[in-house]
């Protein structure tokens, strides 16, 4: 595939990605060569429906900001491949296209986590090249939405490429989920211990603390997904803030839109006021993110190895509140739907770098 590495590698940048690091680590030593404490390590967190328009990390996730954005590249013209859960994330194990992988909706019959699925596209996800070139591996978070549903392979089954494993049983959730621990169920309910984007950076945390090897970590987080539920300390957090009204918000009748987008309706004032609140909810739930984020570079600055440790910030897609007279949602081949933040740190990295050029997220895989 297209790498990050080489969009950059014309401006003379010592940037990489993913699969640069495990590509260089086999090319040392061959398949199976094990990853030495030189090594980078990886960490690839993944949040859920966050468009470009909820990415001001300087004002609401100052950690992402100062540890990531600031120390590392944005990359200004990210997209996913997909506007859909499952085929976006399938693209993201893979490496390869919608139309390559096969997961084309989030349905079983869709080949989201369906057996299929998981039996032909699997074992060559990106977790198994990583593996194989010697990283301790960790999945902690949302993973596909049919995983470990019925249809599935069950919450017993641990994708190949993980030597660890803490995958969430369906859709996004922050309270009364299941979790797959190692393929043993773990039941979770709605007390404030249980917000799951808080357990998950204790899973992280801990994985880091034990993991002696480089590490490969990848975090999927439910924010800023429906049911856009903040943890109690960030139900405050944009008392008064408006969804931004771009220049089309609420436009509607655009004749080069098609059918179902532009027969709708402009939104009624309600319509417009609960989106507002929406907006308000996410931006709420992207707090605990960057609460996880700051756990995490904690756990890498205690063991020494945060200066050695690329770190990849971004979304699955993004999302509308408003544009198009659309009140919320995603599904649409619009930039808001698409559009996704990319921030990237690590060593080689130039700091407060801005890159251009389109990016996307079957960039990040072998």
């Amino acid at each position: 595939s297209v790498l990050v590495a080489r969009l950059v590698r014309a401006m003379a940048m010592p940037v990489t990605s993913i699969a640069a690091v495990t590509k260089e680590l086999t090319a040392r030593g061959g398949s199976g060569a094990s990853a030495t404490l030189a090594s980078p390590s990886v960490v690839l967190l993944l949040t859920d429906d966050q468009d470009v328009l909820l990415s001001d990390a300087a004002r609401w996730q100052p950690v992402l900001h100062r540890r990531v954005v600031q120390a590392g590249a944005t990359f200004a013209r990210a997209f996913a491949n997909s506007p859909v859960c499952c085929p976006s994330r399938s693209s993201l194990l893979t490496g390869k296209y919608t139309h390559n992988h096969g997961a084309l909706n989030n349905s079983l019959q869709g080949s989201c986590a369906s057996p299929q699925w998981s039996t032909e596209m699997e074992p060559d996800a990106l977790a198994v090249h990583m593996q194989k070139a010697g990283y301790r591996t960790m999945y902690a978070g949302k993973y596909l939405n049919n995983y470990g549903l019925s249809g599935s392979l069950g919450l017993k089954y641990v994708p190949p490429g993980w030597s660890e494993w803490c995958g969430l049983q369906g859709n996004s959730r922050y309270y009364n989920y299941t979790l797959s621990v190692n393929g043993r169920e773990e039941r979770h309910g709605c007390n404030a211990s249980d917000y799951l984007t808080d357990v998950l950076a204790e899973r992280a945390v801990a994985f880091v603390q034990r993991t002696s090897s480089p590490l490969f970590l990848w975090i999927g987080t439910p924010a800023a997904h429906a049911s856009f539920t903040p943890a109690p300390p960030f139900v405050d957090t944009a008392r008064g803030e408006l969804a931004p009204r771009t220049p089309n918000w609420n436009v509607v009748g655009n004749r080069g839109h098609h059918q179902t987008v532009r027969e709708l309706s402009p939104m009624s004032a309600n319509e417009a006021k609960e989106s507002d609140e929406i907006y308000r909810r996410r931006l709420g739930t992207l707090r605990s993110v960057d609460r996880l984020v700051e756990s995490v570079f904690s756990a890498l600055d205690a063991t020494g190895r945060a200066d050695a440790t690329y770190f990849f910030y971004t979304s699955d897609h993004g999302f509308h509140l408003g544009q198009n007279g659309m009140a919320y949602d995603k599904r649409q081949l619009f930039e808001t739907d698409v559009r996704v933040p990319l921030f990237v740190s690590g060593p080689g990295v130039p700091a407060g770098a801005t890159l251009h050029q389109p990016v996307s997220h079957v960039d990040l895989a072998p």
